[in-house]
């Protein structure tokens, strides 16, 4: 099975970006899809992808921390990693 659902990208800032992909569940044991969200640093100068910050699913995982990087910067990455 495939599916053709589009990815999301949200450049935050010129710091970050929140990408989500839905995506096939990689283990032995099971085959569902699901949203899979990431975290990335964004590297503006090179127009690149950096270290990856935090990973979660679902899409309002996604628009959870587009707004919580808008509101709180950097900070906002460990209060998302400690409710998760």
């Amino acid at each position: 099975m495939s599916d053709e659902r589009p990815a999301i990208s949200t450049l935050v800032g010129n710091s970050w970006r929140v990408s989500t992909i839905y995506r096939q569940c990689s283990s032995e044991y099971s085959d569902h899809w699901y949203y899979e969200t990431i975290i990335w640093e964004w590297n503006k100068a090179e127009g690149k992808l950096g270290e990856m910050l935090l990973m979660g699913s679902g899409l309002s995982f996604h628009w959870k921390a587009v707004l919580a990087l808008h509101e709180k910067g950097a900070d906002a990455i460990k209060e998302l990693s400690d409710a998760s």
